[in-house]
């Protein structure tokens, strides 16, 4: 499976977070669809929560295991965290704040 595109941060134990940024220096050949089956992987093999941002649509996809994925689009709204990170707010707006510097 390729992960260049993943950054993904193991945090404790078992746990670990998955963060995709689709920025447009990614490789031509880097598809959607790839990417998800990329996030999809790691929910099976204990990864707790996955995040798949679209700087250019200024939204984020949150995928959860065995839950629909959710559309997180206003800038205002606040995105979901993993349980051992549960003290950190991040709203859609500051994290392309922080990822358009």
């Amino acid at each position: 499976m390729d992960t260049s595109s993943v950054v993904k941060l193991p945090i404790v134990k078992q746990a670990s977070f998955l963060c995709v940024t689709d920025l447009p220096h990614y490789p031509p050949d880097r598809s959607q669809t790839k990417v998800t089956k990329n996030i999809l992987h790691c929910l099976k093999h204990v990864t707790q929560m996955g995040w798949l941002s679209d700087p250019s649509e200024q939204c984020v996809f949150v995928y959860l295991p065995e839950r629909p994925s959710t559309l997180y689009d206003q800038p205002d709204a606040s995105l979901p965290v993993p349980e051992f990170a549960k003290e950190f707010n991040l709203t859609v707006g500051a994290l392309f704040s922080w990822l358009l510097e």
